[in-house]
């Protein structure tokens, strides 16, 4: 299964911007991760987007893949579209093309349990079947039974909600990196701003 996404989304991040996010300390800054195509450099098309560079503070720390950039683009309320690829729950090809958009800002919390923080993001996706990869071997099959539909969107469900705990526990487990903003909804556990620093999230 894989996922791609318009990366120009977040061409918008700013030097001001960046600079901004290395001093916060509710959340880390990204950059974007390119590489410059065979061809001399003309115009910013011949630079690829290729994901995303993670930094904790000011450091470089670690990169998103393409697709990794989709999961942050949602949980970060930054993305406008994409289109993803889905195992085919009927197995009557190999997968499905979706087209994914937010059905609304994502619901983003924090609780700290015994000094660990427990985060919590509900998301609502709007989805379209765009195609399958292959076609159908009966060209039979109906993807918008009811039935069919309800399946789908389960598999959806399934691999939306496991990338996207992969990628949070990615960014924070094995980068210490927080890149969407978890922070502003833990620091009011912190009745000081010398607790909070010291905290070092």
């Amino acid at each position: 299964a894989s996922a791609s996404g318009d990366l120009k989304l977040l061409t918008n991040v700013s030097l001001i911007r960046f600079f901004s996010d290395c001093v916060d300390t509710f959340t880390n800054p990204v950059a974007i991760l390119g590489s410059i195509g065979d061809m001399p450099i003309k115009s910013n098309d011949n630079i690829e987007n290729m994901g995303l560079a993670i930094f904790k503070n000011d450091k470089l720390v670690g990169e998103l893949s393409a697709q990794e950039t989709i999961w942050h683009m949602i949980v970060s309320n930054q993305l406008k579209s994409c289109t993803i690829s889905i195992p085919d729950p009927l197995g009557d090809t190999e997968s499905i093309d979706l087209n994914l958009k937010l059905d609304c800002v994502p619901k983003k919390s924090v609780n700290l349990i015994n000094g660990t923080p427990h985060i919590s993001c509900k998301i609502k996706i709007k989805a379209q079947i765009l195609s399958a990869t292959q076609q159908s071997t009966s060209n039979e099959t109906n993807y918008y039974k009811k039935e069919n539909l309800r399946l789908i969107e389960t598999t959806c469900n399934e691999y939306l909600e496991k990338n996207i705990k992969d990628y949070l526990y990615k960014t924070a487990k094995t980068y210490n990196s927080d890149i969407d903003g978890f922070g502003k909804y833990a620091v009011k556990y912190f009745s000081t701003t010398q607790a909070w620093e010291e905290y070092n999230w």
